[in-house]
């Protein structure tokens, strides 16, 4: 509050300006001389310095799994303020979000602030329930978030998966923004469809027809839908048709031929 102009300063610090700065505690004297009257005047000033709560929530962060615990060393002479209203030493990060902690010296009255970026980014992938099929599969895998591309083991990328052979396959699936990554594997069993032939489209000149005699006998048969027998006997012109189940696996599969009965005119 000492006015600048026609007049001299001296600090205890040698500096000759109006005003110091200090970032020490002790006792400090200026010494203010008027430079028309020549009369000098003196005083003390006595400043302590508190020091500022040092701590570090450390960088933001991204956790693929897990949670994360903040903790800060808190000095008996210190308190804690969460963003969660927490007075505790250390916090469990419950999702994901900005938090920060004050940590004030209750001496002092001195206080600091800091603040850390939590992600937490758990990818998900369900590539299916182990299981099997008949003939061949068409493996679509289920992603968390669902915006997420995948690649199958193969090579395969966001694409779904047909798969005609037994075996274990893995998909995976990437967050290119934070890094995280998960993989599933399904175990697929890929069961033949039966084989068989009716043959090729038959001509009668009148007489009943036994189709299917030549049929393995490893399958079961439903002819035409409702008739279940290993054969059948045509007496009419059409499609006859039969599905064939492999007892075993459950697999099946369909032929059909086409009967024509002729009858011959007689004079």
């Amino acid at each position: 509050n000492i006015p600048s102009a026609g007049n001299q300063f001296l600090w205890s610090n040698g500096n000759t300006g109006p005003q110091i700065s200090t970032t020490t505690t002790g006792l400090f004297w200026v010494r203010v001389t008027n430079t028309s009257t020549g009369c000098i005047g003196r005083d003390t000033v006595s400043v302590r310095i508190n020091a500022v709560p040092q701590f570090n929530l450390g960088n933001d962060t991204v956790l693929c799994s897990g949670a994360l615990t903040l903790q800060v060393s808190n000095p008996n002479s210190f308190s804690a303020l969460w963003n969660t209203g927490s007075s505790s030493n250390s916090l469990v990060v419950p999702s994901s979000g900005t938090y920060w902690l004050q940590l004030t010296d209750t001496t002092s009255g001195c206080f600091k602030y800091d603040s850390i970026q939590v992600i937490y980014d758990t990818v998900q992938i369900f590539a299916g329930n182990d299981t099997s099929y008949c003939g061949n599969a068409v493996l679509i895998p289920q992603t968390n978030p669902s915006s997420l591309g995948y690649l199958w083991n193969g090579g395969v990328s966001n694409t779904p998966l047909t798969v005609t052979q037994s075996g274990s396959y893995v998909v995976t699936t990437r967050n290119t923004f934070t890094g995280c990554s998960a993989t599933d594997t399904v175990q697929i069993g890929i069961n033949a469809l039966p084989s068989f032939s009716l043959g090729n489209d038959t001509i009668s000149c009148g007489s009943p027809i036994i189709i299917g005699s030549n049929l393995p006998s490893t399958n079961n048969y439903v002819w035409n839908g409702s008739v279940s027998s290993s054969t059948f006997t045509a007496s009419a012109t059409g499609n006859v048709w039969v599905k064939g189940t492999n007892p075993t696996t459950g697999c099946f599969n369909f032929d059909t031929i086409q009967v024509t009965m002729d009858t011959v005119a007689v004079f």
